[in-house]
């Protein structure tokens, strides 16, 4: 039987359509005709219908580029039907040049999707057409902890060290900020407060943070009065604080910027910070600082240079920065929706053709899950209302998505988000006053595949 057959040498490259004449292309469209059988036609096939037999073996017979030529060229629900004919048809339906292009012809419309490498075409088509379906399966549910909870805030940062997401500083109004640190535990939904043994936080909000290993680093934020603050270390094994004076090409110190994480380097962009009487100066540069040295550079960037914002989300996807909304000015005379991305072998930032649209700008909640970006709340790009909705973002063709998940929060803007293991964990924010609500929504066996499944019981 066929099945017992090994493949040998499968070439994974597209055969292009050009460089076949309308034989081979005719050739092509009866084997599709052939393929296009379900599990049912296929037991046919295996009675003494010499015809039927012949077809199947004549098809077994071809390179194997052209086999994958053709599988690919069809729909998902036909590749889950042939993947149960036998083990070797199996195994060229797991091939990932298959579900590629099964994902272009769906979904292509940024040339990034030519660039973005993914390690499973066919799990990523799956979970993209689960999240948008109306039955995705995902809730929000608000979150009773145990332990001492915060105290309403935002503005406040929360960062993942493996299961804790650890939350320091924020404000409950202007005049009332926060210097201490919370640790909440997500499997056992516990909050904890950590004082540290040695050094401790000043008291300020709208700082940003990151952790690499078992280190926090926060930058900036303000205490309210008169004092910005400089690069700090909070580490978690020692559970100590210590103030860093800066080395190399320092930033200024700043507010409501945003940074993000690509290896052992930090990033920060944007921002603002109080100048000569009290004059509001936006910022629209780039830092880097090497978190082993602990040595700051500015990145003099070519290409698309984002405007000056404050307010906005950097976050990393694909060892690259991606920028996303903000807005300018006392009275946000200026507000973004825009995608910006900046390659660091490049040293080139490019503003991104997005299809769709999120109509948000300033102080969202956002989290990472795989390919996708989530986006909760904040400002409405259109007034100064706060929303509730939820938004995907797929960095691979580049595609905005609105996401239905009953039980939603009430609308906010300036809370903390975090992506832990398939669960995405929101706490505190502003709806008029400082909220101290957390709230979970769960992925975990939610993204359940729309396709049949193409692998094959195991044989007893």
């Amino acid at each position: 039987m066929e099945g017992n057959r090994k493949l040998v040498n499968i070439h994974r490259q597209d055969i292009n359509n050009n460089n076949q004449n309308n034989n081979n292309r005719n050739y092509e469209d009866q084997m599709i005709s052939t393929l296009a059988i379900s599990p049912d036609t296929n037991n046919n096939c295996n009675n003494n219908n010499n015809n039927n037999n012949r077809k199947e073996r004549n098809f077994m017979e071809l390179p194997n580029e052209v086999t994958l030529r053709i599988i690919s060229l069809l729909d998902p629900n036909d590749i889950g039907n042939i993947c149960q004919t036998n083990r070797t048809l199996n195994m060229f339906c797991e091939e990932n040049i298959v579900w590629k292009a099964v994902c272009k012809r769906k979904w292509a419309h940024s040339p990034i999707f030519k660039r973005r490498p993914i390690n499973s075409w066919k799990d990523y088509y799956s979970k993209k057409l689960t999240l948008m379906s109306d039955k995705n399966g995902l809730c929000w549910i608000e979150i009773k902890p145990s332990g001492e909870r915060p105290s309403p805030r935002y503005q406040n940062t929360s960062t993942v060290v493996g299961k804790y997401i650890y939350y320091i500083g924020g404000q409950e109004i202007p005049e009332k900020r926060f210097n201490d640190i919370f640790r909440f535990d997500t499997e056992s939904y516990t909050f904890e407060r950590v004082i540290p043994r040695h050094g401790f936080p000043p008291n300020f909000a709208r700082h940003s943070a990151v952790s690499i290993d078992h280190r926090i680093f926060t930058f900036g934020g303000f205490n309210g009065i008169s004092k910005h603050f400089n690069l700090c270390i909070f580490d978690t094994k020692l559970e100590s604080w210590e103030y860093i004076e800066s080395r190399g090409e320092t930033p200024i110190p700043r507010t409501n910027h945003s940074a993000t994480v690509i290896g052992k380097y930090m990033y920060i962009y944007g921002g603002m910070y109080k100048g000569n009487n009290n004059q509001l100066i936006f910022l629209d540069d780039l830092f880097c600082l090497d978190t082993e040295t602990l040595i700051w550079r500015k990145i003099y960037a070519k290409g698309d240079i984002p405007p000056a914002k404050c307010g906005h989300k950097l976050m990393t996807f694909d060892n690259k920065l991606l920028l996303f909304g903000g807005g300018y000015g006392l009275e946000w005379e200026k507000k973004y929706n825009d995608v910006h991305i900046y390659d660091p072998l490049f040293n080139t930032w490019t503003k991104v053709n997005v299809k769709g649209n999120a109509p948000v700008c300033t102080f969202t909640i956002v989290f990472n899950a795989g390919p996708f970006m989530f986006v909760f709340g904040g400002q409405s790009l259109s007034d100064d209302s706060l929303t509730n909705d939820l938004y995907l973002l797929d960095t691979v063709n580049m595609e905005w998505s609105r996401i239905d998940a009953p039980s939603a929060p009430h609308p906010r803007d300036m809370g903390s988000g975090n992506m832990v293991g398939s669960t995405m964990f929101m706490f505190g924010g502003y709806n008029g006053s400082a909220i101290d609500e957390l709230h979970a929504l769960k992925m975990e066996k939610r993204l359940e595949l729309l396709l049949p499944s193409t692998r094959l019981s195991p044989i007893s």
